[in-house]
């Protein structure tokens, strides 16, 4: 108990802000994150989401996004120094294998796998910052002011997958509480055996569908303007997260029309860093620092609480 309290109460200045301005926020991050391949520059951007997600309480969640990062991350590496003839370092001269041909691992194409790697980790990091700031239903309630058919279908798909899994695990307990049982000496065989609990999962989901629509009919959806019981209002401080965004962004202009923030890889590793480079990340990411550290203050002060 004493833990889910302090969950929320961690939670709660970002449950407290206008979705919009949580919207932009991680607009920001994710821009950084896909037009930065600095590794300096990624690792800040890693450090500041591991931050968010830390003082969200959503480690364990993180913990599961990261091992199946890992096994993405080992594919990248690899099929990218396979496949990869551009690096001028080479490493190791390997066989000559059919269809691929002379495998030669070069270390510009080993570092770039690992910088890429490095980033599909920060990118999926983002998307469980952002799941545990900003809950699915507040973002339908938000969107669907805009594009009400376009959230509803969004929204209906995101739940489909996890609501068919819990569905087929009701319908095999029940069917193996009627004796129904499951071959798998060959695939054949599998798939015979499995045609039943197939049949009973397609013929819920067209049920669980039909009474989806009869709700939304029954609630009147799309016939007039759409009414909505959460107002959500602009307050000071999605007005100071507002301001620190313009002066992150400024900063990540900047840097992109300077050409900073950028690694070259090909044909030979270009670090390109200079003594001005600790400045430019300090003023890229400061404001974007700020938000977590005003978070931690307005949890620990009152009075902040009631001023702002």
């Amino acid at each position: 108990k004493s833990s889910m309290s302090q969950s929320f109460v961690k939670a709660q200045l970002w449950q407290t802000f206008h979705p919009l301005s949580i919207i932009l926020y991680f607009l920001l991050l994710g821009i950084m994150a896909a037009v930065y391949t600095h590794p300096v520059y990624i690792g800040w951007l890693f450090l500041l989401t591991a931050a968010g997600i830390v003082s969200m309480g959503a480690g364990k969640q993180w913990i599961s996004y990261m091992r199946f990062s890992l096994v993405m991350c080992f594919f990248i590496v690899l099929l990218n120094i396979v496949f990869s003839r551009n690096g001028k370092t080479i490493l190791w001269i390997g066989p000559s294998l059919p269809i691929i041909g002379d495998v030669i691992i070069s270390q510009e194409a080993f570092l770039y796998g690992l910088n890429m790697a490095f980033k599909l980790s920060l990118i999926l990091s983002i998307f469980c910052f952002y799941e545990s700031v900003m809950p699915a239903d507040k973002s339908f309630v938000f969107f669907s002011r805009f594009t009400p058919k376009s959230a509803l279908s969004l929204i209906l798909t995101s739940l489909m997958v996890p609501q068919l899994k819990r569905r087929l695990e009701e319908i095999s307990v029940v069917m193996q509480v009627r004796g129904a049982l499951v071959n798998d000496r060959n695939l054949w065989q599998a798939v015979r055996s499995r045609y039943p609990f197939w049949k009973v999962l397609l013929l819920s989901a067209l049920e669980d569908s039909w009474q989806t629509a009869e709700a939304l009919s029954a609630r009147g959806f799309g016939v007039g303007k759409r009414s909505s019981f959460i107002q959500h209002r602009w307050q000071r401080k999605d007005t100071l997260l507002l301001a620190c965004l313009i002066f992150s962004f400024a900063g990540f202009m900047v840097s992109v029309i300077q050409k900073k923030g950028f690694l070259n890889f090909y044909p030979i590793l270009d670090p390109g860093w200079n003594s001005s480079e600790g400045l430019r990340l300090g003023f890229i990411f400061s404001g974007l620092f700020s938000i977590l550290i005003f978070s931690e203050l307005w949890k620990r002060w009152p009075y902040l609480r009631s001023i702002i």
